[in-house]
């Protein structure tokens, strides 16, 4: 049985904690694109994990309401999918979160699109793990600006 968009914005959050990857897998991408700011904030971070990319489908406005601890747990797999919309929206916590593998796998187009504020939480793992082609695109863009 597929839930309706109302019944996923009728979920609490509570109930939304309780959610096993499993269950969350079982929402169809409309209703992962419905949830609120509340609802996802409220997921643990092995249940978004373990989402197959095909289920991830999280809007830019919804990263940004990621959790630290969420960001942090998403795979590489799941990072690269990400919008370059998506990264203009996060902050220093979150993209401080983010595992060096992880970050190495953004396209250099979405991380290009970070703002400066939100680099400034890069740590030297993260700065080393960057590619030669994003390091790039990170010094283009702070030359456009």
């Amino acid at each position: 049985m597929t839930l309706s968009i109302a019944e996923v914005k009728a979920l609490r959050p509570a109930q939304l904690r309780a959610f096993l990857a499993l269950q969350l897998a079982a929402l169809p991408p409309h209703g992962i694109a419905a949830l609120t700011i509340g609802q996802l904030q409220s997921l643990e971070p092995a249940a978004l994990a373990a989402l197959p990319l095909d289920r991830f489908a999280f809007t830019p406005y919804q990263v940004a309401a990621f959790t630290a601890r969420q960001i942090g747990g998403l795979t590489a797999a799941q990072v690269a999918r990400l919008a370059p919309e998506a990264f203009a929206r996060l902050n220093a916590r979150q993209l401080a979160a983010l595992r060096p593998t992880a970050l190495a796998a953004v396209p250099a187009t979405s991380l290009a699109a970070v703002s400066p504020a939100a680099l400034s939480g890069l740590s030297e793992a993260q700065a080393r793990a960057l590619t030669p082609r994003q390091v790039a695109a990170l010094a283009k863009a702070r030359l456009a600006a």
